[in-house]
């Protein structure tokens, strides 16, 4: 990339993102047009270096939580452009990138709610009714959006790290898991709005392996 950077032929953005809990960039991507604002400006790259600091602690409370969501957001982002060049690509690193995850079903043509990754409060509160948040890096619960506003701890329209908002969906849930080469499916009904928030909250859970050839092995 630094080659290609002086020889003209790529552009290469430079620099290191070590920001004091101070100073938040605006940062909005939108999923259902792939475009991404910071501070307003719509970012482009055909080349980019990104790395989780885990050897610098963070000083500041919920730095940990901070950090995971900025490279998460950051990270989903190039994950999900086509011509972007990175370091080992290919690696399953997208697996665990639940925005990235959204985009790629919905270039498949999967149906997927309207979401929103973002920390800016007037595009956050633009949102239509009804939806949803979710920690854009995992490890916490879904929460109602109105609920969730007031505690973002926000600063000069900007919040200390992105989140993911989107439409409300509705039970059942279903998650599908590959093991011993076979594809297996489990249904989940609760009245809560994230069964996880209270255990046996889910008021039925059904599992079954979906009928069909064995999945190929590698």
């Amino acid at each position: 990339m630094s080659d290609g950077s002086h020889s003209g032929t790529m552009p290469v953005a430079k620099g290191e993102l070590g920001l004091p809990a101070t100073d938040e960039p605006g940062f909005s991507w939108d999923l259902e047009t792939n475009r991404l604002l910071v501070e307003g400006s719509e970012a482009g790259a055909r080349a980019a270096f990104l790395r989780y600091d885990v050897f610098t602690p963070p000083t500041e409370a919920g730095g940990l939580d901070r950090n995971a969501a900025w490279y998460a957001a950051a990270m989903g982002w190039a994950l999900a452009q086509p011509v972007m060049r990175l370091l080992n690509r290919g690696m399953l690193q997208g697996a665990n990138q639940k925005p990235f995850m959204l985009r790629l079903a919905r270039e498949c043509g999967l149906a997927t709610a309207p979401t929103l990754v973002s920390n800016v409060e007037a595009a956050l509160r633009a949102f239509p009714g009804g939806a949803v948040a979710k920690p854009v890096a995992g490890g916490g619960y879904v929460r109602p959006l109105d609920a969730a506003l007031p505690d973002a701890g926000w600063k000069d329209g900007r919040s200390p790290m992105p989140a993911i908002v989107q439409q409300r969906l509705a039970y059942p849930e279903y998650r599908i898991y590959l093991a011993d080469g076979r594809f297996h499916l489990f249904e989940i009904q609760s009245h809560l709005l994230d069964y996880r928030t209270r255990r046996r909250a889910a008021s039925s859970i059904a599992a079954r392996t979906c009928p069909g050839r064995a999945w190929p092995r590698p």
